[in-house]
């Protein structure tokens, strides 16, 4: 029963790291920085600088398409409050959808 309960409430976390952090963020600007950092949990993590404007955050596992695709000095573009992540190389442009709703 309780390895039950922990994967539920593995996923409504899941569900609330999304909707409570990514979706109501703004950013825009170049990444200047992805890795992974090791001392919390392995957590993916990216820069993105405009300006003086510094946003960090962690990717979310269900972003992972995301996460594999963008490279340093991509421009990287969300909205407030938008399901959708832009992402310009050069010419080429490509969305992510969060799927947090």
């Amino acid at each position: 029963m309780k390895k039950y309960l922990i994967i539920i409430i593995s996923l409504l976390s899941c569900q609330d790291y999304c909707s409570d952090y990514f979706y109501p963020r703004y950013f825009n600007g170049a990444l200047t920085n992805k890795y992974i950092d090791d001392l919390n949990h392995a957590t993916k993590m990216i820069k993105v600088v405009k300006d003086d404007s510094l946003y960090e955050f962690a990717v979310d596992d269900k972003l992972l398409e995301f996460w594999e695709y963008i490279e340093l000095g991509d421009s990287i573009f969300k909205k407030q409050d938008s399901n959708e992540i832009l992402v310009k190389r050069g010419k080429d442009e490509r969305s992510f959808n969060l799927n947090c709703n």
